[in-house]
């Protein structure tokens, strides 16, 4: 497109924004993919460390076994419920329960 120039060229007193700033802009994407743009080729390092993408790939441990035994259907029953939402749905209700089977 003409005439769009890109924000961080419009004032030539700022300098280029970092690489975290760079990296938490494009959605915390990786570094083999940030090659790719223009605006990163020149920051890119060898290695780079994110606590925010760290902790998104980190795992809760399992829960631990349960003892719990039934003898019958729906004497133990998993849910969620959750709310209240924003806005209510057509019967004018704002919590919501999912169950499991």
């Amino acid at each position: 497109m003409k005439g769009v120039v890109p924000a961080y060229t419009v004032n030539k007193a700022s300098t280029l924004p970092s690489l975290e700033v760079l990296h938490a802009r494009l959605g915390h994407t990786s570094l083999s993919k940030m090659k790719y743009i223009s605006a990163c080729k020149n920051v890119l390092p060898n290695s780079f460390s994110c606590d925010t993408c760290i902790l998104a790939k980190a795992h809760r441990l399992q829960f631990e076994r349960s003892t719990i035994t039934t003898k019958a259907p729906f004497e133990l029953v998993h849910m969620d419920l959750w709310g209240p939402y924003k806005v209510a749905n057509l019967n004018g209700a704002r919590f919501f329960c999912y169950s499991y089977r």
